[in-house]
Order: C-alpha cells, then structure tokens, then sequence
C-alpha cells in the first residue's frame, strides 16, 4: 500500500514500533506495523503516539528518482520528446503558464532548472542549475547557475554564443549580456563580472560597479557611487551626483566633471575634525565636530566681459567663508577695460568692491582685493560692472569654518 505518513510508539523504557499509515479516515488510522527494523509490541491505552524524522523516511528521500515536475495549462516545450529520451531531466521544475522549453541540440542537455511563472524561456544547449522566477523572461543558452527574478529579466544583448554563467539578474528588464554579471533593479544592466545596483544603473564596459540609480559607465574596471552619473573613461572612480569622469581619473561630490586623464576634481568641502586629547572618542559624540577645512578654492564657469554677466558661487548651509585671495584667469584674450566685483547678493560688492582687470591673451591673470576679511555664508556672486571683450574665470582661495 502507498505510504502516507510514519507513526512512532514509544513507552521510554526500551520498547519502540514504528508504524506506516496506508490510509486515514477522521481519526480511523489503517496501518502496516513492526516497520523499519522494530516489532510489533502491545500498547496500551493512552499509550503516546508520535510523527517523528525516522531513518526509512530519510532513505525515502535521498532514493526518490528527480522527475521532472511540470505545472501548468500551456507548456510549449518544443523538442520536449527528444529532451526526455536523450537528456537529463533530473530536477526540473515547470510551473506556470506558457512556458518554454527551446530545443538547441540533438542530444538536449539542460540539467535542474527551475521556471516558474509565465512566458519564460529556457534554452537546452549545455546550461544547467538555473533558477527562473517571473514573468517574460528570457534566459541566454549556455545559461549555467543563473539566478533570474522579475519582469522582462534575463539576457540583454551580445554577441557570445553562450554566457550568464554565474549571473544573477534582480528586478523588472534587469539584464546580464555576460558572465558573472550581477544585475539588481528596474532597467539595470551587468556585463562580464560587473555589478549594477540601482535604478536604470548599468554598464557598457567589464567589471565594473555601479552602485545608484541612473548611472552608466562606459569604462572597464569603473566604481560608480551615487545618483545620475556618467564615467566614459576606465579605472576611474566617481563619487556623488551627476559626477562626470575620464580615463584613471576620480570625482567626487556633486556635478564633479573630470575632464584631464588622470585629474581628480573634489566638489566638497574637505574639513578637519575638532581636535582634542580625548582619543580615541574625540570623533563621537559631543566631540565629533567639525572645526575648520582644509584650503578650499573655488572656480566659476567662464563668464563673458561684453555684458553685465553674473555667476553664482552657492556654498553650502552652515558653511563660513574666509577669502584669501580673489584671481581672475583669462580663458580668452581680453581688451578694454572691464571690471568686476563680487558680493553675497546679485550685484553686491561686500566680498570685492569692483575693480579693473588687467587685460592680456588667454590665462593672463588679474587679482582682486578682498573687501572683507569676515565669514561669509550663502552665495558669492561674481558679476560684470564694467564691460569689455574676451571671458575670464574667477577663482577664490581660502578656508571654511562650519557652525
């Protein structure tokens, strides 16, 4: 008789039986007893009845032959015959509906897949151990040891024959076109051992990591932090929001741009914590303050002299500026006789009163006396009162002091 269940008596003195349930009714129990190597005992009344894990129902287990397990109204498994007769169906598992199985061999060999869901499609030349949950999911031939969860996942593209060793993809259109990839959000995109973290976060280049939503990297061997970013070189590093890097260089803060093979661009304010002789604690608590920065300089874009033009320094909240020295770099050849001046409002002259430039071919420089040697917070505006031709930069040199 079929095995519903082991039962297992047991008096604590030495007598033990264990017994097969064949069949139950309410409480009406038809079993086969004196099984798995014990005997049949007399039981009183009362007597203690148990389910326990006994040695035949582990044997069970282990001797159960792997069928295949298919579930659902419309599975299209095209080749299905051949897969069965030459492959090795051990473990596969079909649950859902409309999935598929693509026959891409004369002698299949697609080993324990799991396919749930609905519209998914497996192919069987050489891939094994894949692990598909979703809906619309396309999984590369050759697929070994992928792990696929969501909407539209799977295979985004490329030109290998096989791949998606090893790659997990995570999340609605979330795609690995290589090896090794790790794809974790809505649209993100790994190529070969690259991870990307993140909304619409992905790559172009291998190995590379690309941690927050909306980044691409177009370089190999790339780090990407943050949100918005794009880094077109390799080995570089990218920090912050919006940061832009080429080749070996590192951004970091928001809108950094890298534009120098090599160069690092910070848009922080790097500060030195308060000092005190309380080590190691002077970093927690009520001493984790912070004192002064380090030099910080300051750079606007370029603006141009043949109008009143203004560019707007915002510094952060809580920040004090104390300026030092005020340059003015020509980007192009400059004549007449411009001023400029610089203040905390639009058209101010607090910070620098307005004075003339002196003129000359592109990265001639000019100074600026400060007008004050206060703290200043908010913004800096550096502004034109005085016209003439060419476009300059201005670039302040001091130290800040957060409150």
């Amino acid at each position: 008789a079929d095995l519903v269940y082991t039962l297992t008596m047991d008096d604590g003195a030495g007598t033990t039986e264990i017994v097969h349930v064949t069949a139950a009714t309410g409480n009406d129990l038809t079993i086969e007893r004196g099984k798995e190597g014990t005997s049949d005992a007399t039981w009183p009344s009362g007597s203690q009845v148990e389910m326990r894990v006994t040695a035949g129902a582990m044997n069970s287990l282990t001797a159960m032959d792997s069928s295949p397990v298919l579930v659902g109204p419309v599975l299209e498994l095209a080749g299905l015959s051949a897969f069965f007769d030459a492959g090795d169906t051990r473990g596969t598992v079909f649950i859902g509906d409309n999935l598929d199985l693509r026959a891409g061999l004369a002698a299949p060999n697609l080993k324990a897949p799991i396919n749930i869901g609905y519209y998914n499609r497996l192919y069987d030349d050489g891939g094994y151990g894949q692990v598909v949950i979703g809906n619309d999911i396309y999984l590369k031939p050759g697929a070994i040891g992928a792990v696929v969860i969501g909407s539209g996942a799977g295979w985004g593209g490329g030109t290998e024959a096989t791949g998606m060793v090893g790659a997990v993809c995570v999340g609605e259109y979330a795609s690995c076109a290589y090896d090794h990839g790790i794809a974790i959000g809505a649209s993100s995109a790994a190529r070969l051992g690259g991870v990307a973290m993140g909304y619409q976060s992905g790559m172009s280049g291998d190995y590379s990591v690309v941690l927050g939503a909306e980044q691409w990297c177009g370089g190999t061997e790339s780090v990407m932090i943050g949100h918005g970013g794009y880094v077109a070189g390799d080995y570089a590093v990218a920090v912050g929001f919006e940061v832009d890097v080429s080749d070996w260089g590192i951004g970091l803060g928001a809108a950094a741009r890298v534009d120098v093979e090599g160069g690092m661009v910070t848009h922080a304010v790097p500060y030195l914590h308060k000092l005190t002789a309380q080590a190691p604690a002077a970093f927690t608590g009520a001493n984790a303050v912070f004192r002064t920065s380090q030099q910080l300089v300051m750079r606007t874009d370029p603006i141009d002299l043949a109008a009143a033009n203004e560019f707007e320094l915002a510094l952060p909240a809580g920040l004090r500026l104390f300026i030092d020295a005020i340059e003015v770099v020509a980007a192009a050849t400059t004549s007449g006789t411009p001023e400029m001046a610089i203040g905390t409002t639009s058209g101010g002259v607090d910070a620098a009163a307005a004075q003339a430039l002196t003129t000359g071919a592109a990265w001639s420089r000019s100074t600026l006396t400060p007008a004050t040697t206060d703290g200043l917070a908010g913004s800096l505006f550096a502004h034109v009162t005085t016209t003439g031709t060419g476009s300059v930069y201005v670039i302040l040199k001091g130290y800040a002091i957060h409150a």
